[in-house]
Protein backbone atom coordinates (compact mmCIF):
# COMPACT_ATOMS: atom_id res chain seq x y z
CA UNK A 1 0.00 0.00 0.00
CA UNK A 2 1.32 3.61 -0.82
CA UNK A 3 0.39 5.73 1.37
CA UNK A 4 0.54 9.03 -1.04
CA UNK A 5 -2.08 7.36 -2.95
CA UNK A 6 -4.74 7.29 -0.15
CA UNK A 7 -6.95 10.66 0.81
CA UNK A 8 -6.48 12.42 3.86
CA UNK A 9 -9.33 11.05 5.48
CA UNK A 10 -8.25 7.43 4.89
CA UNK A 11 -4.67 8.34 6.22
CA UNK A 12 -6.54 9.56 9.42
CA UNK A 13 -7.76 6.87 9.70
CA UNK A 14 -4.66 4.12 9.38
CA UNK A 15 -2.28 6.85 11.45
CA UNK A 16 -3.76 7.67 14.34
CA UNK A 17 -1.38 9.04 17.54
CA UNK A 18 -1.90 6.20 19.60
CA UNK A 19 -0.52 3.80 16.93
CA UNK A 20 1.85 6.67 15.48
CA UNK A 21 3.30 6.69 19.59
CA UNK A 22 3.30 3.05 19.82
CA UNK A 23 5.58 2.57 16.38
CA UNK A 24 7.83 5.18 18.11
CA UNK A 25 8.17 3.43 21.03
CA UNK A 26 8.60 0.12 19.12
CA UNK A 27 11.35 1.68 17.30
CA UNK A 28 13.32 3.14 20.54
CA UNK A 29 12.98 -0.49 21.54
CA UNK A 30 14.42 -1.69 18.78
CA UNK A 31 17.17 0.24 19.29
CA UNK A 32 17.66 -0.44 22.73
CA UNK A 33 18.04 -4.05 21.84
CA UNK A 34 20.42 -3.32 18.86
CA UNK A 35 22.68 -1.13 21.33
CA UNK A 36 22.42 -4.00 24.29
CA UNK A 37 23.46 -6.79 22.10
CA UNK A 38 26.24 -4.34 20.86
CA UNK A 39 27.34 -3.90 23.83
CA UNK A 40 27.10 -7.68 25.15
CA UNK A 41 29.13 -8.58 22.42
CA UNK A 42 31.92 -6.28 23.26
CA UNK A 43 31.82 -7.14 26.80
CA UNK A 44 32.23 -10.81 25.42
CA UNK A 45 35.28 -10.05 23.40
CA UNK A 46 36.76 -8.37 26.16
CA UNK A 47 35.92 -11.10 28.40
CA UNK A 48 37.83 -13.31 25.22
CA UNK A 49 40.48 -11.91 25.22
CA UNK A 50 41.07 -11.35 28.90
CA UNK A 51 40.65 -15.17 29.43
CA UNK A 52 43.26 -16.16 26.56
CA UNK A 53 45.63 -13.47 28.14
CA UNK A 54 45.28 -15.21 31.58
CA UNK A 55 45.72 -18.87 29.79
CA UNK A 56 48.72 -17.59 28.05
CA UNK A 57 50.28 -16.11 31.04
CA UNK A 58 49.26 -19.07 33.07
CA UNK A 59 51.29 -21.57 30.41
CA UNK A 60 54.28 -19.13 30.00
CA UNK A 61 55.08 -19.82 34.09
CA UNK A 62 54.65 -22.94 34.40
CA UNK A 63 57.01 -23.05 31.00
CA UNK A 64 59.41 -21.50 32.88
CA UNK A 65 59.16 -23.60 36.01
CA UNK A 66 59.33 -26.63 33.57
CA UNK A 67 62.69 -24.85 32.27
CA UNK A 68 64.08 -24.04 35.53
CA UNK A 69 63.36 -27.33 36.91
CA UNK A 70 65.27 -28.85 33.83
CA UNK A 71 67.93 -26.84 34.46
CA UNK A 72 68.44 -27.32 37.97
CA UNK A 73 68.18 -31.26 37.04
CA UNK A 74 71.31 -30.92 34.17
CA UNK A 75 68.76 -32.09 31.79
CA UNK A 76 69.20 -29.31 29.81
CA UNK A 77 73.11 -27.93 28.64
CA UNK A 78 73.82 -24.51 30.13
CA UNK A 79 74.41 -23.19 26.41
CA UNK A 80 70.76 -24.40 25.62
CA UNK A 81 69.89 -21.54 27.58
CA UNK A 82 69.66 -18.52 26.31
CA UNK A 83 68.47 -20.42 22.89
CA UNK A 84 65.66 -21.89 25.16
CA UNK A 85 64.52 -18.74 26.32
CA UNK A 86 65.05 -16.72 22.95
CA UNK A 87 62.65 -18.72 21.73
CA UNK A 88 59.97 -18.94 24.70
CA UNK A 89 59.96 -15.11 24.49
CA UNK A 90 59.09 -15.20 20.88
CA UNK A 91 56.72 -18.10 20.88
CA UNK A 92 56.11 -21.37 22.58
CA UNK A 93 57.61 -24.07 19.96
CA UNK A 94 58.35 -27.86 20.37
CA UNK A 95 62.41 -27.39 21.36
CA UNK A 96 64.78 -30.57 21.09
CA UNK A 97 66.53 -31.11 24.46
CA UNK A 98 70.12 -32.29 24.10
CA UNK A 99 69.49 -34.81 27.36
CA UNK A 100 72.52 -35.66 29.46
CA UNK A 101 73.00 -39.01 31.23
CA UNK A 102 71.88 -38.87 35.16
CA UNK A 103 74.32 -39.73 37.52
CA UNK A 104 74.75 -43.47 38.38
CA UNK A 105 72.49 -42.79 41.72
CA UNK A 106 69.64 -42.26 39.67
CA UNK A 107 69.92 -44.98 37.02
CA UNK A 108 68.01 -48.23 36.51
CA UNK A 109 69.47 -52.01 37.35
Amino acid sequence: NNLEDLSNKHLKIILRPNIIKRDEEATKRIQNLIQKDQNDEALREACFTQKRQEIRETFLKQHQRNFDFEMKLGLVKPEQTATLQDQTQKSIQPVSYTHLTLPTIYSVQ
